[in-house]
């Protein structure tokens, strides 16, 4: 037989609390739209981290293996001469 923990009366009011809490957050249709919300708002992140950071950094096999920062600064140098 497992020994059961007494918990004191303080400690399970504030359990109580807490998950009332928790059933009010998350009913009703606020959920939807902030789940929407906060999806739409990751996508934009990765979207700026993959174009503004990943890709001008990582090397591309259809410009000899140059970042695409590199690549522009060649060609612009080329077209200045």
């Amino acid at each position: 037989m497992k020994a059961r923990r007494k918990f004191s009366k303080e400690f399970k009011l504030k359990a109580i609390e807490f998950h009332q809490k928790e059933r009010d957050v998350f009913s009703g249709s606020g959920v939807t739209s902030t789940l929407q919300d906060a999806e739409k708002e990751a996508e934009l992140a990765i979207f700026d981290y993959i174009e503004t950071w990943y890709n001008r950094q990582r090397r591309h096999s259809a410009v000899d293996g140059m970042t695409i920062l590199e690549f522009e600064k060649l060609n612009y140098k080329k077209q200045a001469a």
